[in-house]
């Protein structure tokens, strides 16, 4: 903005040029960042505009983490995973439940939590099957995860997108913020009498149970069903309401592991452009990192030095993750902005 002052009064006096960049997170505004020279008008070059974006990009990803940090030290209505642990001893299943604790401390994506519990819910409670579904980011449907193990064509259950609306054991766990049980048939016919999803998904008996993270906000439902009749006693609701515990909060972990990779994913495309060329010259460039790392270190630029020159960097900051795509990022940044300025090429190399 040449001159704040006059589209906003209320700078008059204390800027004279200044750029605002919202940071975003999944599209949504999380903060913003700011810049103003005050002694002077300022025209933002096509450069210094990327720059600005590439660092509401940074700001974004670390006001991401704050928050996530900041979460560990609020309220708690969940059990914390080492708390949790602490009270497998107590448990009627102590073994079993051990093992999925451990289990879910390996996970990396709500995916993995959904094929962990599948493998591992039913045979700690007795069980014929146990999915996982998570509330997507609009908040207006479930993502099931994979989790059906019954046996014949009317019992597969697969990974699904069901409306967060549907009226539904599971869907009703995540809206409504309580836990659903349904003790058999004819409890489930009573409460759900028109829905045919709700019969293939309960089999008999079910328990559907909020996942919340620690702010309280629900973040989807863990959902397990029995092939006949079940009693949900004390214990049974208390080995229930861990699992949802350590569940929930494997989920939230994953869950921030996916937005620091959506920021850093979004750094990565505005970093990695195209290479410009001279004329008469064809430049392209392509990074693939290697599979199953979709965040590490590796990168290139290109500055168009003059009309017969273009100047090329590759690098590696070895590792991987989202630390080490920030220090790419930077490093990257920060050798653009000198071969810009004509720093020269030998000082840049020593």
């Amino acid at each position: 903005m040449a001159d704040a002052a006059v589209r906003y009064p209320i700078l008059a006096g204390k800027a004279r040029a200044m750029a605002a960049v919202p940071l975003l997170l999944k599209g949504e505004a999380i903060g913003v960042l700011a810049i103003g020279f005050v002694d002077s008008a300022h025209e933002f070059t096509h450069l210094e505009r990327r720059l600005l974006l590439i660092l509401a990009d940074i700001g974004a990803l670390a006001l991401s983490r704050e928050r996530a940090d900041s979460t560990t030290s609020a309220r708690q209505p969940c059990l914390p995973l080492s708390a949790a642990a602490d009270r497998l001893a107590g448990a009627r299943r102590p073994d079993g439940l051990a093992a999925l604790e451990r289990q879910l401390r390996a996970a990396a994506t709500t995916v993995q939590v959904g094929v962990i519990v599948a493998d591992h819910v039913p045979s700690v409670l007795g069980a014929q099957a146990a999915f996982v579904g998570v509330v997507e980011d609009s908040r207006r449907a479930l993502l099931v995860r994979p989790g059906w193990v019954g046996a014949g064509p009317d019992c597969t259950f697969r990974c699904a997108q069901r409306p967060l609306g549907d009226h539904a054991p599971m869907t009703d766990a995540a809206r409504g913020r309580h836990a659903v049980y349904l003790t058999g048939a004819a409890d489930r016919q009573c409460h759900y009498p028109d829905n045919t999803s709700a019969a293939i998904m309960c089999a008999q008996a079910c328990a559907a149970l909020p996942l919340r993270d620690r702010r309280g906000r629900t973040l989807g439902a863990l959902c397990v069903s029995w092939p006949g009749k079940v009693e949900f006693d004390a214990a049974l609701r208390t080995d229930l309401g861990l699992i949802a515990d350590l569940c929930a909060q494997t989920v939230e972990r994953t869950l921030m592991h996916d937005d620091d990779h959506t920021i850093v994913s979004a750094l990565r495309d505005r970093v990695l452009r195209p290479l410009p060329a001279p004329p008469a010259l064809d430049a392209h460039a392509v990074c693939r990192p290697a599979y199953g790392q979709r965040m590490g270190g590796d990168f290139y630029a290109g500055i168009r030095l003059d009309d017969h020159r273009l100047g090329i960097v590759v690098g590696d900051v070895a590792g991987h993750g989202t630390a080490v795509a920030g220090e790419m990022i930077e490093l990257h940044t920060l050798l653009c902005v000198l071969l810009a300025d004509g720093a020269p090429l030998d000082d840049l190399a020593a």
